[in-house]
């Protein structure tokens, strides 16, 4: 049988026990719930970082760069006036085709779309200005240089083929209004 001192050395060294395993959950949840709360600040920070589609290079969403933001109900380009004094004699072209207008907007936003790279160097655009009214009473201005589009005040690289498609339809306009006037 057990004498009162044995029973006393056991009931501590197993107290002891228990405060050391306490001790141990402790210093590993002080060091873990920190390291969980940065990486959940982390991981919210780069799902709103996605979610808003931000470019390495500072650009924004390119669904609000070409006005069609979450939520926004869509408008159709209904009238579209160029400007380009250079392949116009100086005089600006109105395009009152709405399907014509609706074209060439939706080729200027595919190309926005499809190469969202923002150049930062300080050459101003310069090349004609399509400025389309839409079926809600916006108004949105492009000017086309090149391989430029400038828009809201940032240029643009665009892909050859996207400028061809551009290029082709305000060919087509151009010989449509040729014709109207002949």
């Amino acid at each position: 049988m057990r004498t009162n001192e044995a029973f006393k050395a056991e009931v501590l060294r197993r107290s002891s026990i228990v405060k050391s395993r306490q001790r141990s959950l402790r210093k590993i949840l002080l060091t873990c719930i920190p390291l969980i709360i940065c990486c959940t600040f982390v991981a919210i920070y780069m799902l709103k970082t996605i979610s808003q589609g931000n470019i390495a290079d500072g650009a924004e969403n390119a669904n609000d760069i070409i006005g069609m933001a979450d939520g926004a109900t869509i408008s159709s380009a209904v009238k579209a006036v160029i400007s380009d004094t250079d392949q116009n004699n100086g005089k600006d072209l109105t395009v009152e085709n709405s399907t014509t207008a609706a074209s060439l907007y939706s080729a200027i936003t595919n190309a926005l779309h499809n190469n969202l790279q923002v150049l930062d160097d300080d050459i101003a655009c310069e090349g004609y200005t399509v400025t389309f009214t839409m079926s809600s009473g916006a108004i949105e201005s492009y000017t086309v240089s090149g391989v430029y589009i400038c828009f809201d005040s940032q240029k643009f690289l665009i892909g050859d083929r996207y400028m061809n498609e551009i290029e082709n339809l305000m060919d087509e306009i151009r010989k449509e209004e040729f014709h109207e006037k002949s």
